[in-house]
């Protein structure tokens, strides 16, 4: 296996256990409305704080991994700047596990604005680096080419759906497309990694 497929391997098999752990904070938080709310909300509450940051890191790890797998895969030859998005995203998701935000009807703080723009930064470059992915991942022979292309556009709606709910008439329903969009992403992310590994 080349150093590439590697990192995609190990790229996949983290997003696919970040992906256990996101499950398993819904598991454990049963609260009234935690579908509603941001996904962020669960690292003030200790019984999901490690949980989220556990999620938080593998999620982190597998971007890093995955743009590695990008960037020296010569089997997939994705433009040049979708690894480099990757690895923004990774680096920068650091953020929002270091700066947690502000609890929900609290007063606003510097820290928690400082966690809004890191993870407004990283759902853009989660979807830039998939967009930028997307058109040559789709024209790929296979089962998981096209249905990239097609998750790709349900990442797109859900990544509107936030940017509309996080308007205050609407954001009591931020935390549906805020879900889609992460395990849409999520699941991209784990398929390429897939792909790559498989040498697709």
């Amino acid at each position: 296996m080349s150093v590439a497929a590697t990192f995609a391997l190990v790229a996949a098999v983290l997003q696919a256990l970040a992906l256990l752990m996101l499950a398993h904070l819904h598991r454990i938080d049963r609260s009234p409305g935690v579908l509603t709310r941001a996904v962020s909300d669960m690292a003030l509450d200790p019984m999901t704080a490690r949980i989220f940051v556990v999620y938080g890191s593998l999620g982190t790890l597998a971007i890093l991994c995955l743009a590695c797998a990008v960037a020296l895969s010569d089997r997939v030859a994705l433009p040049a700047r979708a690894p480099v998005y990757m690895a923004l995203l990774g680096l920068l998701r650091i953020g929002v596990l270091a700066f947690p935000t502000d609890a929900p009807g609290a007063q606003k703080t510097r820290t928690g604005h400082v966690h809004l723009f890191f993870a407004v930064v990283t759902f853009s470059l989660a979807y830039m680096a998939i967009a930028a992915s997307a058109p040559v991942v789709a024209a790929l022979p296979g089962a998981i080419g096209p249905f990239l292309g097609g998750l790709r556009w349900i990442v797109a709606a859900a990544l509107a759906g936030v940017v509309v709910t996080m308007a205050p008439p609407l954001h009591g329903l931020f935390g549906i497309p805020e879900r889609i969009f992460l395990v849409g992403a999520a699941l991209w992310f784990l398929l390429l990694g897939l792909l790559l590994a498989t040498g697709g």
